[in-house]
């Protein structure tokens, strides 16, 4: 061994150049984790500066200290499903974007991001707490809980470890969930499939009997389309049970892939891809998402022999006819993702010539059509107003977009009509399925007539933000966050469906956010109990799933800004109104003092103290006085923004 290396060996390793607030305070070794040590270890929270330059950078912690409860041995175990898989991991990890790496301007929390800088500026200190990272914990006893640790503690596929039974339950709550809004698999056709397969396998296979399963629809790859429904159905039971699915899902996924790209067309691979697509979208992997429902889509692109708009798609395969049903399915999902991550459509509205009818009168084909007319008039906002300067869009336009979605929204059918937050899910009533797509509907609606008005808030010959498109933009952002809010309340729809509905909560969300964030006008602060009621509806929910932490981790910020801001001026304000009666007390006489000089930031940050954090919420808004808009008097930057970008996706 040289001398060098003997020397290098026997240095002392430096102590951490970067210590957390807790250390600081009592001056003692900070390990550098994300809690570190002595945190972790007294359980109190870990805070680093704002200015420390490790935290943006992704520093991997010296000594990572694990907070949550303790797993067994044979948990801490790689499964054999994980091990056969760990190249498909890798690859798909190496394609997904970093977690720290810059948000995409038409992603959609980019509007969080912003809010949370602004908020950040007008914070007594200056900072805010850091983002943290969150362990994993597992989530509570769920309904269908039962299922997934029945197939984790068995090698077989799900197929044959669960019973006939079991799988019709399955199918049942994928079709609630699922199903009904995108009807590309034939429930009926499945679950006949299913029980040739399973009364075949307790029988024995006799030749009669393989003759007659080899021919059912789904047959081939029954066993991959089952397991990637049973991965898709665990998620929305328990959030815990993602990463246990992922390695399987995968492996699935890209060999449907991969026999799509090389070979001929088979409806059974591009089922795989797109359970696989939805899979991705409930794990929050929306980028992966899109790129596997845009695959699907320009493949049946392919099938496009002849200009006719209404001809059939037909497979290159025994297996036939494209469904009316299947198609639009893949065209909504694709409109749909495209939206959420700010990325381009696999196929643009031009290029699409085939547009089969849904003549199905079932409720789900009602939902498909609703949604297809939906995705129409989303095209048409893009191209209008969100790809166009917004010195030529007139208001006339605004208004005529504005007036498609409400005649959109009051030309539903009866059945898919959603009167507001009054409107309770009633399981006597009505199935869970179908409440969800009345309550989807109404929420999309909303969440496009704020992208609207969102756009035409920001007057770019002014810098100003105008006062009637912030008004009605705040009045339908709060009736979004309220439903949500007796949503998560009164069911567990918004527990399983989060990556849904955290959508609308974020567009929402951060609409009120920029009007509270950019104006000086007091009576904007009537908003804030709306906006504190969503962040603890999000701090709770943080507790029962990753997605939910994530989420949390942008808001928290947030949160903590208005708590400190509300709990410094409150402080200051009885200090001083304590003082003066004392004053008046000793002079015995009632004098008026100098008027105290504050600053526009510290009038409007003065009203926010006196509104409790869970105040009773105003059902009435007051038309403001400022003919011309508000200024950017705090942020001027923002109103730059606004005209360069949109948040535009549902």
């Amino acid at each position: 061994m040289s001398s060098t290396s003997s020397q290098s060996k026997k240095r002392r390793c430096p102590y951490t150049s970067v210590a957390c607030d807790n250390c600081k305070r009592r001056k003692t070794k900070c390990s550098g984790g994300k809690p570190c040590k002595s945190c972790g270890d007294s359980g109190v929270s870990c805070v680093y500066e704002r200015t420390t330059r490790f935290r943006s950078g992704g520093r991997s912690p010296a000594e990572p200290k694990y907070t949550g409860p303790r797993k067994s041995s044979k948990e801490n175990l790689p499964s054999p499903a994980s091990q056969a898989t760990d190249g498909t991991v890798n690859r798909t990890s190496q394609s997904l974007p970093s977690p720290t790496s810059p948000t995409r301007p038409g992603a959609s929390d980019y509007y969080l991001t912003l809010a949370r800088q602004r908020l950040t500026a007008i914070s007594p200190e200056g900072t805010v707490q850091q983002e943290q990272d969150h362990d994993v914990e597992q989530a509570g006893m769920v309904r269908m809980k039962v299922l997934v640790q029945q197939c984790i503690n068995t090698t077989g596929t799900p197929l044959s470890t669960l019973s006939l039974s079991d799988w019709m339950q399955i199918i049942q709550v994928y079709e609630e969930e699922i199903g009904l809004q995108y009807p590309f698999l034939d429930i009926q056709e499945l679950q006949e499939t299913i029980r040739s397969t399973k009364q075949g396998t307790t029988q024995g296979r006799s030749e009669r009997l393989d003759a007659n399963i080899s021919g059912r629809r789904y047959q081939d790859r029954l066993d991959d389309i089952l397991t990637l429904i049973f991965s898709t159905v665990s998620i929305l039971a328990d959030p815990a049970s993602t990463e246990r699915s992922k390695p399987s899902v995968e492996l699935i996924y890209g060999g449907a892939v991969s026999r799509s790209q090389l070979g001929n067309l088979n409806e059974d691979d591009l089922v795989l891809i797109i359970l696989g697509s939805i899979f991705f979208f409930l794990s929050d992997q929306e980028i992966l998402a899109w790129r596997g429902i845009g695959t699907v889509f320009r493949l049946l692109q392919e099938l496009e022999d002849t200009p006719d708009r209404m001809q059939p798609r037909v497979l290159p395969n025994e297996r036939g006819i494209i469904s009316p049903e299947f198609y639009w399915s893949v065209y909504t999902l694709d409109r749909r993702w495209s939206f959420g991550t700010g990325l381009p459509f696999a196929v643009q509205d031009s290029d699409v010539r085939y547009r089969p009818s849904l003549k199905d009168n079932s409720l789900s084909c009602a939902y498909l059509k609703s949604m297809v007319a939906y995705c129409e008039i989303s095209s048409e906002v893009q191209k209008s107003i969100l790809e166009t300067p917004q010195s030529i869009v007139s208001g006339s336009k605004r208004d005529f977009l504005n007036f498609r979605v409400v005649q959109w929204q009051q030309n539903l059918p009866q059945g898919l009509c959603f009167s507001g937050v009054d409107d309770k899910f009633d399981p006597a009533k009505e199935k869970r399925g179908e409440y969800k797509m009345r309550l989807a509907l109404y929420l999309r609606a909303n969440q496009m007539r704020i992208i609207i008005h969102r756009k035409f808030m920001a007057r770019s010959e002014l810098n100003t933000i105008d006062a009637t498109e912030a008004n009605v933009m705040a009045s339908i952002a709060r009736d979004s966050i309220r439903v949500l809010l007796q949503l998560a309340r009164d069911t567990d729809i918004y527990v399983a469906q989060q990556k849904t509905f955290n959508h609308f909560l974020e567009t929402a969300l951060s609409s009120l956010l920029l009007i509270i964030c950019s104006t000086e006008d007091l009576k904007r602060f009537s908003y804030l109990s709306d906006v504190v009621e969503a962040l603890e509806l999000v701090e709770q929910l943080a507790s029962q799933s990753a997605i939910m932490r994530n989420m949390w981790c942008k808001m928290q910020s947030i949160k903590e800004a208005i708590k400190d801001i509300q709990t410094k001026l409150s402080g200051e304000i009885s200090s001083h109104d304590g003082q003066a009666d004392k004053e008046q007390d000793e002079a015995g006489m009632l004098e008026q003092g100098p008027p105290i000089a504050m600053s526009p930031t510290e009038m409007m940050l003065s009203a926010a103290t006196s509104i409790p954090p869970l105040m009773e919420a105003f059902d009435s808004f007051e038309a403001l006085e400022e003919p011309e808009g508000l200024n950017f008097a705090n942020f001027p930057e923002l109103g730059q923004f606004l005209q360069e970008y949109e948040n535009f996706y549902f």
